[in-house]
């Protein structure tokens, strides 16, 4: 480690040295939300780590979501059901916004359904799942109401991913029938990520950064694990450019003589050369 230097009798860090974030200052505001300040750190890297994290927030973390569905007597998105008082888009965007747990990621798609008679609220609580590796964090939630003696019957398909998936994509699982209606899937178990930079000092040194990271989560990932997953996944992106098991091995072993040309290896004898030359 290089020595410190004193000036005029301040102790001040090595230039050669970077300084490195002091224990992390994590306030928990609710079960899904928190506050994350991170200092000192030099100049520039407050950008560079609040960027980094959103792109794996927001776009890397895995997560389960519905991305298609289907509703006896309806088509289409665009398509009204009259026993039904929200119309086929406002069901779309309640399905869209369900937040759905599992213990293992989905190796295939799921479906679950709903069946209800009669007038009232159409719940989460209402769908019938017969697997147990799928769990809802809100069963509060409101799928749709329904008018006097009304019916629905209803299958949703449940998928897992990670970023957000339009239904127009070739990463979205296709329609099994003309029945199934793809809708976009938001797999991002992250609701809401915020980050800023603001300006920090130690002693003598005010060139410095501090990042403040605001993360809201949808209930199936506490915020402390997602920031985890995402500084684990930037460190192995990082580990995977450079092997350094492959990098110490080139240090420990010395680099061996260049083979020589066959040719200069021959007899002068063998050269054929005429009495002057040889």
């Amino acid at each position: 480690m290089p020595a410190p230097i004193f000036v005029y009798g301040v102790l001040l860090v090595s230039v050669i040295e970077l300084l490195k974030p002091k224990p992390v200052d994590y306030n928990e505001i609710s079960p899904n939300h928190a506050r994350l300040v991170l200092e000192p750190l030099e100049r520039g890297f407050g950008y560079t780590l609040g960027v980094g994290l959103s792109g794996i927030l927001l776009k890397a973390l895995p997560g389960t979501a519905v991305d298609a569905f289907t509703i006896a007597g309806v088509k289409d998105i665009n398509s009204h059901k009259a026993d039904m008082i929200d119309s086929v888009f406002e069901v779309v965007m309640n399905l869209k916004t369900l937040a759905i747990s599992t213990n293992e990621p989905l190796s295939e798609p799921v479906w679950v359904s709903i069946d209800r008679h009669g007038e009232g609220e159409v719940h989460v609580s209402d769908i019938i799942c017969a697997n147990e590796n799928i769990s809802f964090v809100n069963p509060e939630a409101r799928i749709c109401t329904l008018k006097a003696k009304a019916s629905l019957s209803m299958k949703i398909r449940i998928t897992s991913g990670h970023g957000y998936v339009m239904a127009t994509s070739d990463k979205h699982y296709p329609a099994e029938s003309d029945e199934v209606i793809l809708i976009d899937a938001n797999y991002c178990p992250i609701r809401r990520y915020v980050y800023e930079v603001e300006s920090a000092r130690v002693e003598q040194r005010t060139d410095l950064d501090r990042l403040v990271i605001d993360l809201e989560t949808d209930g199936t990932i506490t915020p402390e694990v997602a920031l985890m997953t995402a500084s684990s996944k930037i460190c192995d992106s990082m580990v995977n450019i450079v092997n350094k098991e492959e990098i110490s091995e080139r240090v420990l072993t010395p680099a061996s003589p260049p083979m020589p040309d066959p040719i200069l290896m021959q007899l002068v004898d063998d050269l054929e050369l005429t009495v002057r030359s040889a």
